[in-house]
């Protein structure tokens, strides 16, 4: 097995339990043997970098906008913070809701990545009370110092179906646009 970015010392804990960590971040098991810098933009790799500094600012999150391949970047960036022992997970929007409808707890990682928060294609079936879940959600891991980081498709498609004040909270998310 390659390790590739991995440092057999520094990451044992992580290597022993493999599986487990993959399965708990919500990562394909590559991405933790491959530099984020493959994967994400120079906005990402920063973000992640600074990640602590940026979590004592208070800042809420990274919206990623219009990009190309948000799964496979959140992924990497989620990989990176789980390399740096962050509690990092992907977790797709409708997972989110159904932890939240079923009686479940809804994951509260340290950094929630969404990859699927506002696709267009979706959209036109969004009932009101799914999206006011996902908006409740982000809002109280904010209050938390939890940062998020999310996809949507656009912020002009999202407005129109999570409303005003859903797109006025991911205004204070740092941008990330190709």
């Amino acid at each position: 097995m390659t390790l590739g970015i991995l440092d057999a010392k520094e990451h044992s804990r992580i290597i022993q339990d493999f599986d487990r960590v993959c399965s708990q971040a919500g990562i394909q098991g590559h991405f933790l043997y491959d530099s984020m810098t493959k994967y994400c933009g120079p906005t990402e790799v920063e973000w992640v970098k600074r990640f602590w500094k940026f979590k004592a600012e208070g800042l809420s999150g990274l919206a990623l906008v219009g990009v190309n391949r948000p799964d496979t970047r959140c992924q990497a960036m989620a990989a990176a913070l789980v390399r740096n022992y962050v509690d990092a997970r992907v977790i797709p929007v409708n997972t989110l809701i159904d932890h939240a409808m079923n009686g479940g707890t809804v994951p509260s990682p340290t950094v929630l990545l969404v990859p699927n928060l506002f696709m267009v294609a979706l959209s036109k079936s969004t009932p009101a009370w799914r999206a006011q879940i996902v908006y409740d959600i982000l809002l109280e891991r904010s209050t938390k110092s939890k940062p998020s980081v999310v996809y949507v498709e656009n912020m002009a498609g999202l407005k129109s179906v999570y409303g005003e004040p859903f797109r006025d909270f991911l205004s204070r998310f740092t941008a990330v646009t190709e």
